[in-house]
């Protein structure tokens, strides 16, 4: 009998072996990618910044308007309608949602291209708002942005969730269509690997997001979300007077 479970025993040790080292594998190639990452993360933040100047230097075009006040006016009963949620989660929500969007082959990016240029195109209406409220120019409103951009912790923990997704988006498209599918399954674990990988970053940008957000409000008075009636107006007059 102990022959028997000797045997037994030495069986499930040669078969469990195999399986370590495939994840001891994994975990090494995953740990050089994290530097791989970052050196996109970097590669991100300084394009999106860089896309964002030269956009404010543009004219806001009138069908950029009417796009952004409808894209606010459901943000706007979004928040309403989601009022006693912590900010955290949903800051969390929001940028889950465009990660895994990014995750998704072949259209993941361009999908982030898209949601990066309305970011900046938001970011832009904000700075119209801004100077002509404060009565500065807006290029130096443009600039003051981007700074602040470079400077909060949150945008690196964000950006690198989605150059994670952007990585292995291009990683295993480009496999695919060399059609080198030896290399495929071993990426795909990857693939899956980083997933709660960035989604983790994500959820640490949050919180350090809504409390950078919480000690900005505490020290503004409290207002309420204007129509999108009075937003329009206010865009109106502050490009009438640009």
């Amino acid at each position: 009998m102990m022959g028997e479970h000797g045997a037994v025993a030495t069986a499930s040790v040669v078969e469990e072996a195999p399986r370590a080292e495939g994840r001891s594998s994994l975990a090494r190639i995953v740990g050089r990618r994290m530097i791989v990452w970052l050196i996109v993360d970097l590669a991100l933040v300084g394009a999106f910044i860089a896309s964002y100047i030269l956009i404010s230097m543009t004219p806001l075009p009138q069908s950029s308007i009417d796009a952004l006040i409808s894209k606010y006016e459901q943000l706007r009963g979004l928040v309403k309608g989601l009022e006693g949620i912590p900010l955290p989660i949903l800051i969390f929500a929001n940028n889950a949602m465009v990660t895994l969007a990014a995750y998704i082959p072949f259209l993941g990016i361009a999908f982030f291209a898209s949601t990066m240029y309305w970011t900046a195109r938001v970011l832009q209406l904000v700075a119209v708002v801004t100077s002509c409220t404060l009565g500065v120019s807006k290029g130096l409103v443009s600039v003051s942005y981007a700074l602040l951009l470079l400077i909060t912790p949150h945008t690196y923990l964000e950006f690198f969730a989605y150059a994670i997704a952007l990585y292995q988006n291009a990683r295993l498209c480009y496999l695919l269509v060399k059609r080198r599918w030896g290399e495929v399954r071993q990426e795909v674990r990857i693939y899956l690997v980083s997933i709660p990988i960035a989604l983790g970053f994500l959820l640490l940008g949050a919180y350090v997001e809504a409390s950078l957000i919480s000690m900005f409000t505490k020290a503004t008075p409290a207002y309420s979300l204007p129509s999108p009636q009075k937003l329009h107006q206010v865009l109106q007059t502050c490009l009438h007077n640009a």
